[in-house]
């Protein structure tokens, strides 16, 4: 990693949004391992997203406990229903450990006891 590289990952740069691939690329290529614009890591290459994942060292965010931070200022003068924290606490993203683990064999095993392309195929020509 060139530590003086000033490629930093930005969903903002002119064109993401329409191939966003010729930015990931020089961001994989010049700065793989980065603080990107948001002050999270950045990491692009399967080597080091590999070992970030397979680790026990990292958790993931609590996003559940931020949300209920947020959550004031989010519905500030707003008559939506300010439960984001309450929902997500069950996200398997956002999740540590064994119940993680647990969380994702459950979903495994309700996914593959159906055909979910036929029936999403189905639902598709009902739609259209």
């Amino acid at each position: 990693m060139d530590g003086n590289s000033k490629v930093i990952w930005n969903p903002y740069t002119p064109g993401y949004f329409d191939h966003p691939y010729d930015h990931l690329k020089e961001c994989r290529e010049q700065n793989p391992v980065h603080v990107g614009m948001h002050r999270s890591w950045m990491l692009f290459r399967y080597k080091e997203v590999s070992k970030v994942l397979r680790s026990k060292e990292f958790l993931v965010t609590d996003l559940s406990s931020y949300l209920s931070d947020k959550e004031p200022y989010i519905f500030k003068n707003s008559s939506k229903c300010p439960y984001l924290s309450d929902t997500s606490k069950w996200w398997p993203m956002h999740i540590n450990n064994g119940l993680h683990k647990k969380i994702r064999i459950a979903l495994s095993k309700a996914l593959n006891e159906f055909e979910l392309e036929s029936s999403l195929l189905e639902s598709l020509s009902i739609t259209n």
